[in-house]
């Protein structure tokens, strides 16, 4: 909102400030990691390349604090079990403030990304390129019986090696704090084996305002 004194009198009148897509009452375009709203009034981009480079920070910084915390809460013992549904959970809602995978096994995060509105699937060959402008992108595999598996894209170089049994160039670096892992980046392929790989589901996510 922007508020605007009428000469010569104390009372202050608010008016709405008429967004294009958003609520008259919405900050930032609600999403103030990513815009910046100096004027109360429309949201504005910063520098595209300061962006993506506080954007990809943001992602990294989420990974890292993602293992850490998955370490630190569940590994005290020495052990090193599978927790990748709680890592990406806790990066995913250090992000985007959001609790839409809470409490989700990895094979209901996979089961919920492709009838979420809030996320969208993206092609394997996308993901290296989307990771390094700061998109959160999530990468799921189901199991037929006992758990899936689930990482998170985060910005790097591309990874060495295959995937889906051909050499690729596009291989993104992920997250993963599955079992044997407690990883802030590794080559995606590292992740999945090749059986695997042919079937893993990448969704990028993005929010989507209801009108």
């Amino acid at each position: 909102m922007k508020c605007v004194a009428t000469s010569y009198h104390i009372t202050v009148r608010c008016t709405p400030v008429v967004h294009e897509m958003y609520s008259p009452y919405s900050a930032f375009d609600n999403n103030p990691i990513y815009y910046v709203d100096p004027s109360g009034a429309n949201s504005e981009n910063e520098d595209k390349s300061d962006l993506n480079d506080k954007k990809k920070a943001a992602v990294t910084g989420a990974a890292e604090g993602a293992v850490k915390h998955v370490k630190d809460t569940y590994d005290k013992n020495g052990s090193c079990g599978a927790q990748c549904n709680r890592g990406v959970n806790h990066a995913f809602t250090t992000l985007t403030g959001s609790n839409e995978l809470k409490g989700l096994k990895a094979n209901e995060i996979y089961d919920k990304l492709p009838n979420s509105d809030n996320f969208e699937e993206v092609e394997f060959t996308e993901v290296l390129d989307l990771a390094n402008k700061g998109e959160v992108i999530i990468g799921a595999w189901k199991a037929k019986s006992g758990s899936g598996h689930v990482v998170m894209a985060v910005p790097g170089s591309k990874g060495s090696g295959t995937w889906d049994y051909e050499k690729s160039s596009k291989i993104p670096q992920v997250m993963d704090t599955g079992s044997g892992m407690r990883s802030s980046k590794q080559g995606a392929n590292n992740s999945y084996g090749k059986a695997k790989q042919g079937v893993v589901l990448l969704f990028i996510w993005f929010l989507k305002i209801k009108t």
